[in-house]
């Protein structure tokens, strides 16, 4: 994996000054930025977003936590948030808390969970719900970009 630092060996550069380069920093000349995104592409770099991430960088990346993804409902909504968000830019990240399968399936019988025909209602609601719930969350998301300058 190549990195900053081979890049600045090549061109005799500090590490610092090819970083701000890749960084498009107004500080560095454009001819030093040709010659490291030059040198960047020759030699096959490739910036680490998790890196930039943990120094402060913004992303267009946001998180989902549910805890059961076979759950039709929350399948539901992660499909339909991911779409929303594609449109407008924002990646989604899912994580699955791994929800006790077994003890929600026990809750349900004690409950007398509905026949086939009222489940379809019920997904048929739920993605209704969660359709409009994402639409929600986008303006959210979208508000708060705003207001932080991006």
């Amino acid at each position: 994996m190549i990195t900053t630092r081979d890049i600045a060996a090549r061109l005799n550069l500090a590490v610092s000054t090819v970083g701000r380069a890749l960084a498009d920093d107004p500080r560095i000349s454009d001819q030093t930025k040709a010659r490291v995104l030059r040198t960047a592409e020759d030699m096959g770099y490739v910036g680490n977003r998790a890196a930039r991430m943990m120094r402060g960088a913004s992303s267009n990346t946001v998180g989902l936590v549910i805890s059961d993804i076979r759950n039709s409902f929350y399948a539901t909504i992660a499909h339909e948030l991911s779409a929303n968000m594609a449109a407008h830019g924002l990646q989604l990240m899912l994580s699955e808390t791994a929800d006790d399968r077994e003890a929600a399936d026990a809750d349900g019988q004690e409950r007398g969970d509905h026949g086939a025909e009222d489940q379809e209602q019920d997904d048929e609601r739920q993605r209704h719900e969660s359709s409009s719930a994402c639409s929600r969350s986008i303006s959210r998301v979208r508000s708060r970009s705003c207001l932080n300058g991006r």
